[in-house]
């Protein structure tokens, strides 16, 4: 009987292969990876394999940190450590499978409408100017091409080198880099709540059947999560920095409006009762809470930013 290592391993050889038969377990892959674009390729793969809805993985420690409690008689999802030695396991736990007994949460940023102005000059930034700017979908698109167009010939050339037969003709380049940017794009859209099925269909991903062992999955899938992770970093960022500005905003409207009803009420109690609001002469002012939640409130994004980038430590 294998060892809880061996079966980890070959679990995530017989993932490889099966997202790789066919357009179809590509794609629902894809949208696993998209939530989880922080790791890398083969930990995507066992996540895929163990949960594949989940949405935010770390490890134990990270969620303890946080005033989180993984529920009990829940099974962590097995990844593999390279070391010197060969490898070894750790544990993570979706934040589904958490809970906080004082209702402590720790977000996940989402694209908002209102973000998504913000979000498309921050691609256009890096990485040109989009021909559709009311679409944040073109401009994924558009952002997928230009990253693979950056890089494809390192990753063309690894993929190459473990084909059992060559890549050298011009028709495969453009096969491989038409499904690299179609993966891409896959993934920059599900992390961004567009459902790419709208755009994409199985057969525009066919071509990955021919990527059919560990070996050549292992090149494509790395080329895949690390294409995709660099716009999404760039997008998270934005989109966390807007989040922080819309809650410092609000908590001083909050603030304002809150002082401009204690500033009548005051005015309202001196012309009846003739006397200060000072009632509590010598004692210290109470403690704000709102102030101490918006410092709490920026720990809890913070956590949130960091949340997948946690991938080598979680």
């Amino acid at each position: 009987m294998p060892s809880k290592l061996e079966s980890i391993v070959q679990l995530a050889e017989e993932t490889a292969r099966q997202i790789s038969a066919s357009g179809k377990n590509y794609m629902t892959f894809l949208t696993t990876a998209a939530h989880n674009f922080k790791y890398n390729f083969r930990d995507q793969l066992l996540i895929f394999a163990q949960k594949p809805d989940a949405t935010a993985c770390a490890e134990i420690s990270f969620w303890n940190k946080r005033s989180r409690w993984v529920n009990k008689g829940t099974t962590g999802i097995a990844l593999l450590v390279d070391t010197r030695r060969g490898y070894r396991l750790r544990y993570v736990f979706d934040m589904s499978d958490t809970n906080s007994r004082e209702g402590r949460t720790v977000p996940i940023w989402q694209m908002k409408p209102q973000y998504e102005s913000a979000a498309i000059e921050t691609l256009e930034n890096s990485y040109g100017e989009c021909s559709d700017k009311s679409s944040l979908a073109v401009c994924l698109m558009e952002t997928a091409k230009a990253v693979v167009e950056d890089h494809f010939v390192d990753y063309y050339t690894d993929l190459a080198s473990v084909m059992e037969s060559s890549l050298r003709s011009d028709d495969d380049a453009e096969v491989c880099f038409q499904v690299l940017q179609d993966s891409v794009a896959y993934i920059l859209m599900e992390r961004c709540g567009i459902n790419a099925r709208d755009y994409f269909t199985e057969d525009a991903f066919d071509a990955i059947r021919d990527f059919n062992t560990p070996e050549t999955m292992a090149v494509w899938g790395a080329a895949v999560s690390d294409l995709a992770e660099i716009p999404l970093r760039e997008i998270a960022t934005t989109v966390l920095s807007l989040y922080r500005e819309e809650e410092k905003s609000n908590r001083t409207f909050a603030e304002l409006s809150k002082g401009r009803y204690n500033e009548g009420r005051t005015q309202a109690e001196r012309s009846v009762k003739h006397e200060t609001d000072i009632q509590n002469g010598g004692r210290l002012p109470f403690a704000q809470p709102d102030r101490a939640g918006s410092a709490e409130g920026r720990k809890i994004w913070d956590a949130a930013a960091q949340l997948p980038s946690d991938a080598q430590e979680r």
